[in-house]
């Protein structure tokens, strides 16, 4: 067992080592150029991309299922849609389908 003066020591030794490195990580960061800092967040954003889904015979016929129940009784709606990338999702009562232009009006 330790006694309370080395473990002091042991906390002291610690805290200090642990300012150490967070000194370090800010340092760095604060170096950084505009340059890298832009291509680390173009680089994030890639990351985050995500690929328009393909979607079965099967996953289609749901989503029409969904719409037509939804139609019918004139409750709130959740329609997510992919745009460039990302996935938005809008809510609010169908109130019109244009099948000719594939639109949806909430």
């Amino acid at each position: 067992m330790m006694s309370k003066e080395e473990f002091a020591e042991r906390q002291y030794q610690v805290f200090e080592s642990a300012k150490l490195k967070d000194r370090a990580n800010k340092w760095a960061m604060a170096m950084m150029m505009t340059e890298h800092v832009d291509l680390i967040k173009k680089e994030i954003e890639q990351q985050k991309f995500i690929k328009k889904p393909m979607l079965e015979v099967w996953e289609l016929q749901g989503i029409q299922e969904d719409l037509e129940t939804s139609i019918q009784t004139k409750c709130d709606a959740d329609i997510k849609v992919w745009n460039d990338g990302k996935f938005e999702v809008h809510r609010g009562i169908i109130n019109k389908v244009n099948e000719n232009t594939r639109q949806i009006f909430l």
